[in-house]
């Protein structure tokens, strides 16, 4: 007769039945498995380390993770914990920067007195991230994009004798040889210059 295994941690025969229990989705999980997270959840509400609530659960890294990743429950409780313990480490730098620290005096290796200690650093970055439309600098304003530079135009001579196309300066073909020429500009920007052939030279026809 064969048996339906339900969830990893199914019972197994000869366990008893205390050292299962059965998980929101119905699925029966190891007892203690259970205690583990609970283990690690706690630790990790308390320090905001994976790791030190891993440590604390006796599991590894990637075994609390795995759990993260199966159990959408403990998902949520996880994410639960850190808010928790962002509220503590929040309350910690309100206390060193409003409430302030007591910091011994040592004088000739003895403690004299006290004295209180103020973080105004702690203090800048609570007000910057409870009124940060207050105390956060303004945003620099976009500076306007630049023009793109103007583009000189290329200057030719188009031989009408042989059709062939010098570059340069008016001019840079072949000369001597009593073929008209025609003066012209390719380009683009604020010249306005046409691109084509220009006007025939006085003349050129």
């Amino acid at each position: 007769m064969s048996t339906h295994r339900t969830g990893r941690a199914a019972r197994r025969p000869g366990m008893p039945e205390g050292d299962v229990t059965r998980g929101p989705d119905g699925t029966l999980r190891s007892r203690a498995t259970a205690e583990a997270k609970r283990t690690f959840l706690a630790a990790l509400a308390e320090t905001g380390s994976v790791v030190a609530g891993a440590v604390a659960a006796r599991r590894s890294k990637w075994a609390v993770y795995e759990w993260r990743k199966r159990d959408p429950a403990f998902a949520r409780r996880w994410d639960d914990a850190l808010t928790i313990a962002l509220a503590s480490l929040e309350i910690e730098a309100y206390r060193r920067a409003v409430v302030g620290c007591e910091v011994p005096v040592v004088s000739g290796g003895k403690v004299v007195t006290t004295v209180r200690r103020y973080s105004d650093h702690l203090l800048g970055l609570l007000l910057r991230m409870h009124a940060p439309e207050r105390y956060l600098p303004p945003r620099a304003a976009a500076a306007p994009a630049a023009e793109p530079p103007k583009k000189r135009p290329l200057r030719f001579t188009f031989r009408i004798g042989d059709g062939r196309l010098g570059e340069g300066r008016p001019g840079a073909g072949d000369a001597g040889d009593g073929a008209p020429e025609i003066d012209g500009a390719v380009g683009s920007g604020a010249e306005g210059d046409r691109a084509g052939v220009g006007d025939p030279s006085p003349g050129a026809g």
